[in-house]
Protein backbone atom coordinates (compact mmCIF):
# COMPACT_ATOMS: atom_id res chain seq x y z
CA UNK A 1 0.00 0.00 0.00
CA UNK A 2 2.96 2.05 -1.06
CA UNK A 3 0.87 4.42 -3.15
CA UNK A 4 -1.79 5.48 0.15
CA UNK A 5 1.44 6.63 2.31
CA UNK A 6 3.02 8.55 -1.06
CA UNK A 7 -0.45 10.52 -1.03
CA UNK A 8 -0.90 10.80 2.44
CA UNK A 9 2.78 12.46 2.31
CA UNK A 10 1.46 15.00 0.45
CA UNK A 11 -1.35 15.87 2.45
CA UNK A 12 -4.01 13.93 0.00
CA UNK A 13 -5.24 10.48 -0.83
CA UNK A 14 -5.92 8.22 -3.52
CA UNK A 15 -8.70 9.26 -5.28
CA UNK A 16 -12.07 8.02 -4.36
CA UNK A 17 -14.26 7.12 -7.49
CA UNK A 18 -18.10 7.06 -6.75
CA UNK A 19 -19.42 7.93 -10.31
CA UNK A 20 -18.59 7.84 -13.39
CA UNK A 21 -18.04 11.54 -13.72
CA UNK A 22 -15.53 11.05 -11.57
CA UNK A 23 -13.79 7.58 -12.89
CA UNK A 24 -13.68 9.57 -16.28
CA UNK A 25 -11.72 12.74 -14.70
CA UNK A 26 -8.95 10.21 -12.94
CA UNK A 27 -8.51 8.10 -16.11
CA UNK A 28 -8.33 11.02 -18.12
CA UNK A 29 -5.69 12.50 -15.90
CA UNK A 30 -3.69 8.77 -16.53
CA UNK A 31 -4.07 9.30 -19.60
CA UNK A 32 -2.41 13.04 -20.12
CA UNK A 33 0.06 11.73 -17.61
CA UNK A 34 0.81 8.96 -19.84
CA UNK A 35 0.31 6.34 -16.61
CA UNK A 36 -1.00 2.83 -18.41
CA UNK A 37 -2.96 1.51 -15.07
CA UNK A 38 -3.28 3.34 -11.76
CA UNK A 39 -4.37 2.76 -8.53
CA UNK A 40 -8.15 3.35 -7.30
CA UNK A 41 -8.56 3.86 -3.57
CA UNK A 42 -10.22 0.33 -2.65
CA UNK A 43 -9.17 -2.82 -1.20
CA UNK A 44 -10.93 -6.32 0.09
CA UNK A 45 -8.26 -6.68 2.34
CA UNK A 46 -10.74 -7.29 5.76
CA UNK A 47 -13.11 -9.39 4.22
CA UNK A 48 -12.85 -11.40 0.26
CA UNK A 49 -15.51 -8.78 -2.08
CA UNK A 50 -16.02 -6.59 0.86
CA UNK A 51 -14.45 -3.57 -1.53
CA UNK A 52 -14.00 -0.31 1.06
CA UNK A 53 -11.71 2.68 0.61
CA UNK A 54 -9.13 4.08 2.93
CA UNK A 55 -11.59 5.46 5.16
CA UNK A 56 -13.55 2.39 5.91
CA UNK A 57 -16.84 3.33 3.42
CA UNK A 58 -17.91 -0.03 1.17
CA UNK A 59 -17.63 1.40 -2.57
CA UNK A 60 -21.04 1.50 -4.36
CA UNK A 61 -19.92 2.17 -7.98
CA UNK A 62 -17.47 -0.23 -9.08
CA UNK A 63 -16.56 -0.42 -13.10
CA UNK A 64 -14.86 -3.41 -13.23
CA UNK A 65 -13.84 -5.37 -16.11
CA UNK A 66 -16.17 -7.90 -17.38
CA UNK A 67 -14.07 -10.96 -16.08
CA UNK A 68 -13.09 -9.24 -12.39
CA UNK A 69 -13.08 -9.13 -9.53
CA UNK A 70 -11.67 -12.69 -9.78
CA UNK A 71 -10.68 -13.19 -6.47
CA UNK A 72 -6.96 -13.70 -7.50
CA UNK A 73 -5.31 -15.15 -5.07
CA UNK A 74 -3.60 -12.01 -3.19
CA UNK A 75 -5.59 -9.27 -5.32
CA UNK A 76 -7.15 -7.49 -2.80
CA UNK A 77 -5.97 -4.18 -3.85
CA UNK A 78 -8.09 -2.06 -7.30
CA UNK A 79 -6.35 -0.64 -10.19
CA UNK A 80 -8.01 1.27 -13.59
CA UNK A 81 -6.55 0.34 -16.37
CA UNK A 82 -5.42 2.67 -19.44
CA UNK A 83 -7.01 0.27 -22.02
CA UNK A 84 -10.34 -0.16 -21.96
CA UNK A 85 -10.73 3.45 -21.22
CA UNK A 86 -10.60 3.21 -17.07
CA UNK A 87 -12.27 -0.30 -16.30
CA UNK A 88 -10.95 -1.84 -12.85
CA UNK A 89 -8.88 -4.64 -11.78
CA UNK A 90 -7.93 -6.49 -8.86
CA UNK A 91 -4.45 -6.96 -8.04
CA UNK A 92 -1.91 -7.39 -5.68
CA UNK A 93 -1.64 -4.32 -3.22
CA UNK A 94 2.33 -5.50 -3.87
CA UNK A 95 2.78 -4.39 -7.68
CA UNK A 96 3.50 -1.66 -9.32
CA UNK A 97 0.81 0.96 -11.09
CA UNK A 98 0.76 4.91 -11.17
CA UNK A 99 -0.33 6.84 -8.28
CA UNK A 100 -2.78 9.84 -9.08
CA UNK A 101 -3.36 11.63 -5.79
CA UNK A 102 -6.53 13.37 -4.85
CA UNK A 103 -6.46 16.63 -2.56
CA UNK A 104 -8.00 15.92 1.07
CA UNK A 105 -11.21 17.60 2.11
CA UNK A 106 -10.77 19.68 5.09
CA UNK A 107 -14.37 19.35 6.88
Amino acid sequence: MGAVKYCESKSMKLPVIDSEAANKLVYDIAVRNGLGSYWINGNDIGYESDWKNTDGELIKFKPWHQVEPNGGRGENCIHGLFYPNGIWNDISCGSTQGVICDPVKKQ
